[in-house]
């Protein structure tokens, strides 16, 4: 089972033999919560989630926050791996083993959702970000493209900090100008409850 049709093909190409047992059923969407947002007039936030690993380049965020001005706000939600790779900056805000409630917070004061991983699956928080009416900002050729589509902004794993930062700021610019992309692909993407069926008809298959 492949949460994304880009897992899928990821998978087929190191097995071709799998071909006929793949099935890809996506990861569920959220509640939609667009008019909670509480932004701030005087800064923009900016919020990253992301584990440590080396691909998901959290290296990045130091460098891009140089180029920004003194009123971006950059949240990112980490574990200490992540955290280790990112020297200190005023305006970096760590968080670590938030509850559910914490997050939504985080989400509800977000402008920008900046994503520099080089791969994803799925990926989650532009899921979350969607629900939120919240831009994402990402590294394109992965699951992510399927996730975000045209709600997205998509950048390549050869764009330089200069790339992420001149994006950023295009998009902090109108932010608004992404709230009605944001609804219309979180519409389109499955929810939780008919994940749940699907993997439930697998199972009960799988069992006769």
């Amino acid at each position: 089972v492949c949460v994304s049709q880009w897992t899928a093909c990821s998978v087929q190409n190191q097995f071709p033999h799998v071909k006929d047992k793949i099935l890809v059923i996506p990861n569920g969407k959220p509640a939609a919560r667009f008019e909670q947002k509480i932004l701030s007039p005087d800064k923009v936030r900016l919020l990253t989630i992301s584990r440590g690993e080396t691909y998901k380049r959290l290296s990045l965020i130091p460098e891009m926050k140089k180029r920004l001005p003194k009123n971006f706000e950059w949240h990112v939600l980490t574990d200490g791996r992540g955290r280790t790779q990112m020297s200190s900056d005023p305006n970096i805000f760590f968080h670590q083993s938030l509850t559910d409630q914490a997050v939504e917070e985080l989400w509800q004061h977000t402008d920008i959702h900046v994503h520099p991983s080089l791969w994803e699956g799925y990926c989650l928080p532009a899921v979350s970000a969607l629900s939120f009416g919240v831009p994402t900002l990402y590294t394109g050729g992965s699951g992510v493209d399927e996730v975000t589509a045209d709600a997205g902004i998509r950048l390549t794993a050869t764009s330089d900090v200069d790339d992420w930062a001149d994006a950023i700021l295009a998009v902090a610019a109108d932010p608004q100008n992404y709230l009605h992309l944001a609804k219309e692909q979180w519409q389109r993407l499955t929810a939780w409850p008919q994940v749940a069926g699907q993997l439930k008809t697998l199972y009960d298959t799988m069992s006769k």
